[in-house]
């Protein structure tokens, strides 16, 4: 149980900091979305993302973000798996690009911010202590 709890909350610690770091970002920049883009380059008027398009800007990609930051805490957590945590988190930020919502630098810069806010997570929950065993 304590070490599910752990787990809960530097994932919470890193989703938080992911969210707010990310529509940071998103409100300085102000990229707008492809089928935006699109639109306005007179590329193709009636060109439709398969997914629907968020109303808010592009860059940084949030959900590249997040998986970036969840990726890097689940890799330290369960060290056999962490190839597996990292590639999902790519994968995630490739799913946004392939929906048609996202350019592939919003992706790119997301999971590697998203990355860095989890490893200052790690880095923190490295030295708090609580992950030395008792039993030793």
């Amino acid at each position: 149980m304590p070490h599910s709890t752990r787990a809960l909350a530097l994932l919470n610690v890193a989703l938080a900091d992911a969210g707010v770091a990310a529509w940071d970002a998103k409100y300085a920049y102000w990229v707008p979305r492809p089928d935006t883009a699109v639109r306005d380059l007179g590329i193709d008027p009636r060109w439709k993302p398969f997914l629907a398009t968020p109303l808010f800007p592009a860059f940084v990609s949030g959900h590249a973000t997040y998986s970036g930051a969840v990726g890097e805490v689940l890799a330290h957590l369960f060290p056999e798996d962490s190839g597996l945590f990292r590639a999902k988190a790519r994968e995630a930020a490739a799913s946004r690009v392939y929906g048609g919502i996202h350019y592939r630098m919003d992706g790119d810069v997301g999971i590697r911010m998203g990355q860095r806010i989890g490893q200052l997570v790690v880095e923190r929950a490295r030295r708090d202590g609580a992950e030395k065993r008792s039993d030793r």
